[in-house]
């Protein structure tokens, strides 16, 4: 499937998320739907916790499962063999 190229694309997915949520709470709030939230799951929770943080109306939220940072994942976790950490810290690593 798809890779990300750069540690920063990371960031802008994850930006266009919320971006696009507060998109759509904005379009929803505009046709006159009820009562709004959000909810997500892992890294989706992330996403809503920090989309409604954004929202400046009131709004549910639940966020299931979300890590307080990717950083365990990543360092220790299901990924942390998948990157070439030793060609990261030398900023060798080409894709």
């Amino acid at each position: 499937g798809p890779k990300l190229r750069h540690v920063t694309d990371l960031l802008s997915l994850g930006n266009a998320t919320i971006e696009e949520t507060l998109g759509l709470l904005q379009w929803m709030r505009a046709s006159d739907y009820g009562s709004l939230g959000v909810c997500g799951f892992s890294m989706g929770g992330v996403h809503a916790m920090m989309a409604a943080g954004c929202w400046k109306e009131e709004a549910a939220m639940v966020s299931m499962l979300s890590p307080h940072s990717a950083a365990p994942v990543f360092c220790k976790g299901a990924l942390a063999k998948a990157c070439d950490w030793h060609m990261l810290e030398r900023g060798r690593l080409t894709v």
